[in-house]
């Protein structure tokens, strides 16, 4: 369409940059190939005239951000609305024959840990007695005290002690991975697994890195399970001991993994060796070691640096040119990028270690490029099986019918819709982060109000824009559905959202909780009681209770959400708010659930049993009339 048009270079600031990949994230998601192709013909129009056409006006100063005329450039299969359909040049080619663009964020290189638990419960309201019980770096001091616990390493010890993999189930096992773990994060081939797969199983386990990638997996396809929308209570939590539950689940799962530890140290510096360190990290966090997960992604991100600088110094300029003849290799590259980035800055905002120099790359693609059509066709023309060919039925861990090719093809389209929003809502997280969480907590109280609220109001807009902009099959905002048709990539992408409201509006929360003069006498009220009553509903909202009892890679990060939900339920509670609000009773019961929430898991990361301990005490305290002013 472009094909003519001079290269031409546009000084953009990185505000209309923030509104160009926006709208560019929003059409990969709306599916609809006219909506893309009049989407880029009007953002080039405004680009190659200066952004004189409105935009301008919307443009503060700020350091220029060089993009070209390529960004625009539609790539689509005209006929069809399905996923692959519709991804354009953005995913492919953001150069100005130069990689260096910068076409995320700046403020995606910087992990702000002051949105941390460990922050909440310094807020001078809680007393200093109780709540300074939960140090900060807690979880580092209990990795130190586990360390030295005699009782826990015998007892790791007797769980893999006659554990053996069992070579006939692996292919089974890796398909379970594929139904139930890398939905969610597609950063792998599945072809090019399952056929790592079947070797392995018919040739016996190698000292490879291919072979170490297979046993990873199979792990996390012994611990997986599928998704059940159950709306948890407190009764039903109270009855779920989830290591209990799993135990044996974890005996089968750690005999994989340790097998594929053996072989960590013979690994190079390849892309698979990066996948071996990346899916290990989530089997981690499906066992709630997120100390252990953070050495495994900051593994998979470091080599993968030296990877990346490698290819640029071998082969130049070359190594990002989108007529490269290793398409394939390329699509897995950008995958890899995007999930460590993504790894490293959610595990950083929650544990205070550094993170690896990857995000100082300037990578020139603003999100991984699907997978080609005939991936998907070749899925929905045939079963699963008939694609790639099984091991007998009687070894596999998935029924036959959930390898319907209809099924399969529908699947992997959310699974791309899922991890294509993911990133959008990353660039919107760290953008709260770099707007609220530069500094602590304490920083709030110097801020000026007003400018509080404008930067709020907009933050929510785009919140709301990326809400607006999601498929049906991965949302459940507009209609409340039945509960047993929630699917876990809706659920998921629900607690997401959710979340970065609440620790967008949580500020206003505090700032309202500690006004000199007790904040309800304040002229200030009025401008922060609306956004501090939001902080409120975010953490009442029923669907929270959902899937609270199912473990996946999120299930520690969940935990610790509902620790901070449950304190900022007691600090409205405190101050009052919560009974202004009319919602005195809600709040009990919501911070009553995560309290049960956080008993369900706490045998598995002892953070969660500190924090549990801690709300607790400060919950009985308020309860009883007793709690010490502040």
């Amino acid at each position: 369409m472009f094909g003519n048009t001079p290269r031409r270079t546009v000084v953009l600031t990185p505000f209309l940059e923030q509104r160009l990949e926006s709208a560019v994230g929003r059409a990969v998601l709306n599916h609809t190939v006219t909506q893309v192709a009049a989407m880029n013909r009007n953002l080039l129009g405004m680009a190659l005239a200066g952004c004189s056409d409105g935009l301008d006006s919307w443009c503060p100063a700020g350091d220029p951000v060089k993009v070209t005329t390529d960004l625009f450039a539609p790539f689509v299969h005209p006929g069809s609305e399905r996923l692959h359909a519709v991804h354009t040049d953005t995913f492919h080619s953001i150069s100005n024959t130069s990689p260096s663009p910068q076409a995320h964020d700046n403020v995606l290189r910087q992990t702000s840990n002051n949105v941390s638990l460990d922050y909440v419960f310094q807020w001078p309201i809680f007393p200093r007695d109780t709540a300074g019980l939960f140090a900060a770096d807690n979880i580092l001091v209990a990795d130190q005290e586990d360390k030295d616990d005699a009782h826990r390493d015998v007892d790791r010890a007797s769980r893999l002690k006659v554990q053996h993999i069992d070579e006939d189930e692996i292919y089974g096992l890796v398909q379970n991975f594929l139904q139930h773990v890398h939905v969610k994060n597609p950063v792998l081939d599945e072809k090019t697994l399952l056929g790592y797969a079947r070797s392995v199983a018919e040739l016996g386990p190698q000292w490879d890195a291919k072979t170490c990638l297979v046993l990873v997996t199979a792990a996390l396809g012994a611990i997986a399970k599928p998704f059940t929308p159950t709306l948890e209570t407190t009764e039903s939590l109270s009855t779920l001991q989830r290591k209990a539950l799993d135990e044996p689940l974890f005996r089968r799962a750690d005999a994989y993994y340790q097998s594929a530890q053996r072989r960590f140290g013979l690994l190079d510096r390849s892309l698979t060796a990066c996948h071996c360190y990346l899916v290990s990290g989530i089997f981690l966090l499906y066992s709630l070691r997120p100390l252990e997960a953070w050495q495994s992604f900051f593994n998979a991100s470091s080599i993968y640096t030296v990877y990346l600088r490698g290819r640029i110094a071998s082969q130049g300029l070359e190594h990002y040119d989108h007529g490269s003849q290793d398409a394939f290799r390329c699509r897995l590259e950008q995958r890899l990028y995007w999930s460590c980035i993504k790894s490293e800055t959610e595990i950083g905002s929650e544990i205070t270690l550094p993170r690896s120099s990857l995000a100082s790359i300037d990578y020139p693609y603003m999100f991984p490029s699907p997978p080609p059509p005939e991936d998907n066709d070749e899925m929905s023309t045939a079963n699963l099986g008939e694609v790639y060919p099984r091991m007998p039925a009687s070894t596999s861990t998935i029924s036959p019918g959930s390898h319907d090719g209809a099924d399969q093809a529908s699947l992997h389209e959310q699974s791309w819709f899922y991890y294509l929003s993911e990133i959008a809502m990353l660039r919107i997280s760290s953008r709260i982060n770099h707007t609220f969480y530069a500094g602590d907590h304490t920083t709030w109280l110097g801020m000026d109000i007003p400018a509080m609220v404008d930067a709020a109001r907009d933050l929510e807009c785009q919140l709301e824009q990326w809400r607006e902009s999601l498929p049906q099959v991965i949302s459940c905002f507009d209609v409340p559905p039945e509960l047993e048709t929630i699917t876990e990539l809706q659920l998921t992408t629900w607690t997401r959202y959710s979340s970065l409201k609440a620790k967008l509006y949580r500020p206003f929360l505090y700032r309202l909780a500690h006004l000199p003069d007790q904040g309800f006498l304040s002229q200030a009220q009025g401008i922060l009681q609306p956004l501090a009553e939001k902080a409120v509903l975010e953490c009442l909202d029923p669907l929270r209770a959902v899937g609270m009892g199912h473990r996946h890679a999120g299930a520690w990060y969940r935990c610790r959400e509902s620790a901070a939900r449950a304190l900022s339920l007691l600090c409205g509670l405190r101050i009052g708010l919560v009974k202004t609000m009319g919602k005195e009773e809600e709040a009990v019961s919501a911070v009553e659930l995560c309290l049960a929430q956080l008993r369900c898991w706490e045998e598995e990361s002892s953070d969660l049993k500190l924090a549990r301990e801690v709300i607790e005490s400060l919950y009985s305290q308020w309860l009883n009339g007793v709690w010490s002013a502040y």
